[in-house]
Protein backbone atom coordinates (compact mmCIF):
# COMPACT_ATOMS: atom_id res chain seq x y z
CA UNK A 1 0.00 0.00 0.00
CA UNK A 2 0.88 3.30 -1.00
CA UNK A 3 1.12 6.12 1.54
CA UNK A 4 2.36 9.47 1.50
CA UNK A 5 4.05 11.63 5.36
CA UNK A 6 1.85 14.77 5.64
CA UNK A 7 3.78 15.21 8.91
CA UNK A 8 7.11 13.92 11.43
CA UNK A 9 5.45 10.58 12.66
CA UNK A 10 2.23 10.44 10.20
CA UNK A 11 1.53 8.52 7.51
CA UNK A 12 -1.55 8.36 5.70
CA UNK A 13 -2.71 5.48 3.79
CA UNK A 14 -5.09 4.75 1.28
CA UNK A 15 -7.99 4.13 3.59
CA UNK A 16 -8.54 5.16 7.29
CA UNK A 17 -7.92 1.41 8.34
CA UNK A 18 -4.87 1.19 6.57
CA UNK A 19 -3.73 4.75 8.90
CA UNK A 20 -3.95 3.30 11.74
CA UNK A 21 -1.40 0.38 10.76
CA UNK A 22 0.79 2.62 9.35
CA UNK A 23 1.05 5.52 12.66
CA UNK A 24 4.30 6.09 13.82
CA UNK A 25 3.30 8.83 16.23
CA UNK A 26 0.95 8.06 19.42
CA UNK A 27 -2.93 8.41 18.92
CA UNK A 28 -2.97 11.78 20.51
CA UNK A 29 -0.26 13.18 18.37
CA UNK A 30 -2.14 11.89 15.39
CA UNK A 31 -5.57 13.11 16.63
CA UNK A 32 -4.02 16.51 17.18
CA UNK A 33 -2.11 17.07 13.65
CA UNK A 34 -4.50 14.57 12.04
CA UNK A 35 -5.46 17.18 8.31
CA UNK A 36 -9.43 16.03 8.90
CA UNK A 37 -9.59 16.92 12.26
CA UNK A 38 -8.22 19.99 11.54
CA UNK A 39 -9.90 20.68 8.67
CA UNK A 40 -13.56 20.32 10.74
CA UNK A 41 -12.19 22.65 13.54
CA UNK A 42 -10.32 25.21 11.42
CA UNK A 43 -14.43 26.56 9.37
CA UNK A 44 -16.01 25.65 13.15
CA UNK A 45 -14.15 28.86 14.65
CA UNK A 46 -14.84 30.77 11.57
CA UNK A 47 -18.05 30.46 11.77
CA UNK A 48 -18.54 31.46 15.52
CA UNK A 49 -16.30 34.57 14.92
CA UNK A 50 -18.14 35.97 11.97
CA UNK A 51 -21.09 35.62 12.96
Amino acid sequence: MEFRITSPGIAVGDTPTGLQGVLTGTPTEVEADDPRTASVEGPSRGVRDGD
